[in-house]
């Protein structure tokens, strides 16, 4: 009995002491990958440029020279639309606020890029005039800003429980003037 007890301990033992090993070897392992590519990143950083907000800008507002500057900062830290040149955005207005140290968007301007790609809501399928809108009848689609307005929307909540003024066939994205405002929005453009 005790060389059986022995012999399954030392089983134990040596299982533990192997799994030890392999855990600590993966581990030493991923931390050399890791310190390669700092090394990597710092051989190779790239810089590049980005516009940033000098203070805070409401929406609306007329972008001039005062609220923006350019900055150099790492490639891998400015965002895929981020304006680039202060010359990309001065002279265009703030669609949304923009807030004081951050990156300008394109997103973020009046009136969008051509190339640059917006959501819409989207009729799915026939919505009958006087007929309230509910999910199953509308999605949100990414359409090019050349296309659209202001007057579209582009989130599917701002339509929702709507009643449609004409029919909206399938496929065409919706707009103000399709859709009867909410008693509550009445009241307000009083």
């Amino acid at each position: 009995m005790y060389k059986r007890s022995l012999g399954i301990f030392l089983t134990l033992l040596l299982s533990y002491a192997g799994l030890s090993y392999w855990q600590n070897k993966s581990d030493s392992d991923r931390l050399e990958t890791f310190r390669n590519k700092l090394e990597i990143q710092g051989k190779y950083k790239e810089l590049g440029r980005a516009v940033f907000a000098r203070k805070n800008v409401a929406a609306g507002i007329l972008i001039t020279d005062d609220f923006v500057e350019e900055r150099e900062l790492p490639i891998n830290q400015i965002p895929g639309q981020a304006a680039c040149h202060t010359s990309d955005v001065v002279g265009r207005k703030a669609r949304f606020s923009i807030g004081k140290e951050t990156i300008v968007s394109n997103y973020n301007l009046d009136p969008y890029p051509a190339y640059l790609p917006v959501m819409a809501v989207q009729a799915k399928k026939l919505i009958r005039r006087g007929t309230p809108i509910d999910d199953e009848a509308v999605e949100l689609v990414q359409s090019s800003s050349e296309k659209l307005t202001a007057a579209n929307f582009e989130k599917i909540s701002d339509v929702l429980g709507r009643v449609a003024k004409r029919d909206i066939v399938s496929g065409q994205i919706l707009d103000r003037d399709q859709i009867i405002p909410r008693g509550f929005e009445i009241d307000a453009n009083r």
